[in-house]
């Protein structure tokens, strides 16, 4: 049984999934994005809080979920931009994430389908 890394709801109410392989093998490691080891909580938040959502430009099952990284250090005030593709298991509609990076300007989507509420 492959090991969950966690599971969030996103703003659609919709589970979204890491696993730890896909952690390993598509995200962090040297030739993919390293940088992204010691973030694993900011990629959750991302998930379960980002600042906006868009469809992906690439395949309309996938979002892309950005959120302004405001912790200190060398990716401070970069977008942190998790891609997530939905899939239909047992009936009822469920996401995984399978890759995280920082942006400077995050590049949109084919639609915008989430923005933050302003407080």
């Amino acid at each position: 049984m492959a090991e969950l890394l966690f599971e969030e709801i996103d703003p659609f109410g919709i589970p979204v999934r890491l696993y730890l392989r896909r952690w390993l093998e598509h995200i962090i490691p040297p030739t993919r994005h390293p940088e992204m080891e010691p973030y694993l909580e900011l990629i959750r938040q991302t998930i379960a809080n980002p600042d906006f959502v868009y469809r992906s430009v690439k395949a309309r099952n996938t979002n892309i979920f950005y959120r302004l990284n405001l912790e200190r250090g060398r990716y401070q005030n970069l977008y942190v931009a998790i891609v997530v593709r939905y899939t239909m298991e047992q009936g009822r509609k469920v996401g995984y994430v399978r890759t995280a990076y920082f942006t400077r300007t995050p590049s949109g989507g084919d639609e915008l389908l989430w923005i933050k509420p302003r407080r």
